[in-house]
């Protein structure tokens, strides 16, 4: 139900400043010191990481803008919310590196010719390159793209003859191929 004594209208979105009572809204009077209490009581402050990190995230959400034909709607909506999530300004600090675009823009043409759309966890490394993790069990594989089209990789595998681990650095395109028998062995024993 809503509370009559406490109606107020988003700053942010052109709205007014607060009215704490239906007098106030019927008579259109208001004290100048009740208007600038409202006023500073309605003002959000932004800091400048959190207009990088909007920025940052609509730069990327355009970005797989770009890939959308070729990825399903839960796959898009997947890859926004997990954006959001990574670009909220609660965990970030100003010395942090903002993603690299080139890197998150390879991670996405990788993902368009795999259809690996089963990943576990999505990231960024100190230097903001796109990072991505597939986990069944004890088999692990991860990626990380880097903006000159080169991909750093991880494969841990766990079998009945033993552990077996490996790392390299691939052209991306090349990684397609060797990601497609690393995520067969990992996802599928």
């Amino acid at each position: 139900m809503l509370d009559h004594t406490a109606l107020s209208y988003d700053l942010a979105y052109g709205g007014s400043a607060a009215i704490t009572n239906w007098s106030e809204l019927s008579t259109g009077r208001k004290t100048a010191s009740k208007r600038r209490q409202d006023i500073s009581q309605s003002v959000a402050v932004t800091s400048p990481v959190e207009v990088q990190l909007a920025n940052s995230a609509m730069t990327l959400k355009i970005a797989t803008s770009k890939y959308a034909m070729y990825l399903g709607f839960i796959e898009r909506d997947r890859l926004f919310s997990e954006l959001d999530f990574l670009l909220d300004a609660d965990g970030w600090f100003e010395e942090d590196s903002q993603p690299n675009l080139d890197s998150f823009v390879n991670f996405l043409k990788w993902l368009v010719e795999t259809r690996s759309l089963n990943w576990v966890s999505l990231g960024l490394d100190a230097a903001g390159n796109a990072l991505v993790a597939y986990k069944k069990d004890d088999n692990v594989v991860t990626a990380a793209f880097l903006p000159d089209g080169k991909v750093q990789w991880t494969c841990r595998i766990t079998s009945e003859e033993g552990v077996e681990t490996s790392s390299g650095s691939s052209p991306l395109f090349a990684f397609v191929g060797t990601s497609k028998h690393l995520l067969e062995k990992v996802l599928n024993g």
